[in-house]
């Protein structure tokens, strides 16, 4: 097994099965840890009187990781790593999603059949367990909600949570010139940060395109999640100029617009589609996160461009019988 993440190297048990038998331990879903651990987790979040909202008060990870740690010595399952994930991300940042999910996709490409939860119970084929579990990745109110409270400082030495660094982004053209001054101060002094966004919205793909046999689902993605780096990267090639200007465009670019003419113009419009669904999609999904429509906007933004065929063939038969334009509105 290949070398754990930094972050991880202190889960050095990880790296071995537990046994031969049961190389990924049993399933804990009736161990008193663990259901303990979700009791704590299922907490109210917030509290309201009124008008008057309480916001929640923060989960105590440094209490939990005891327990995270006895129970990942006996059992290698898909929720445990998430809440590991969880509780580094306050101390690691960004750090915590990237080798969280580098270390998911090594466990799940070794032990694919044995890693919990399996997607068997008791000889029955049972795939929505694994699906649910990665999808705890997507949880606006867990990894989403903790990567936004995560912060970063300016050379002034002032702190901004994630959360308000995606609003100034997100409402760049309305920004007062105040704001767009520190999100201009804030990229230099942290370059590594929007690199790690970059290669936290990789491991994600890497991960959605194992088998779905692995995955349990043939369409895994994590919207919310997406949606949040998707923000962060996009600023970060804008600051790094990737796309080149019309004026700095090569020789060999023009010849092939001259050329190709329909064609280009067909990809350019689907490009421009795209890209005006994925903002109308990220504003819906800051704004408005409990609404299914950015899910929708999604499977839009995913659509253009496929076929009726390969639309059947990537996307669940029951979600494409529930759009189909004949069905009353």
């Amino acid at each position: 097994m290949s070398a754990l993440p930094s972050i991880f190297e202190q889960y050095f048990w990880l790296r071995e099965p537990i046994d031969d038998e049961y190389p990924c331990g049993q399933s804990i879903d009736y161990h008193p840890d663990f259901l303990a651990l979700q009791q704590e987790l299922a907490l109210p979040l917030s509290i309201e009187y009124g008008t008057f909202i309480q916001a929640p008060s923060a989960i105590k990870w440094s209490s939990m990781l005891p327990k995270l740690r006895r129970l990942s010595q006996q059992t290698k399952d898909i929720r445990l790593i998430i809440l590991l994930i969880r509780a580094h991300l306050a101390e690691d940042g960004i750090s915590a999603i990237v080798e969280g999910v580098a270390l998911l996709i090594t466990l799940l490409e070794r032990w694919p059949e044995a890693l919990h939860p399996q997607y068997e119970d008791e000889g029955e084929y049972v795939p929505e367990f694994r699906y649910n579990a990665l999808a705890g990745l997507d949880d606006l109110e867990g990894c989403v909600a903790e990567l936004r409270r995560c912060t970063l400082n300016t050379p002034e030495a002032e702190t901004y949570s994630l959360s308000d660094i995606e609003q100034w982004i997100v409402r760049d053209k309305l920004l007062p010139l105040a704001d767009k001054e520190r999100l201009q101060q804030l990229y230099p002094a942290h370059h590594s940060f929007f690199e790690s966004c970059v290669k936290a919205q990789q491991q994600l793909t890497q991960l959605a395109q194992l088998p779905p046999s692995t995955l349990g689902t043939e369409s895994l993605c994590f919207p919310h999640l997406s949606a949040l780096l998707s923000t962060f990267c996009r600023f970060h090639q804008r600051q790094q100029h990737t796309f080149p200007s019309e004026q700095n465009a090569s020789p060999l670019l023009s010849e092939v617009t001259q050329s190709s003419g329909g064609d280009v113009d067909r990809v350019a419009y689907r490009t421009e589609a795209r890209e005006k669904l994925r903002e109308i999609r990220e504003s819906f999904a800051y704004y408005e996160p409990s609404s299914p429509l950015s899910l929708l906007l999604s499977f839009a933004e995913n659509s253009i461009g496929l076929d009726c065929q390969q639309i059947s063939q990537r996307f669940p038969r029951e979600l494409l019988s529930l759009l189909t334009l004949e069905k009353d509105l």
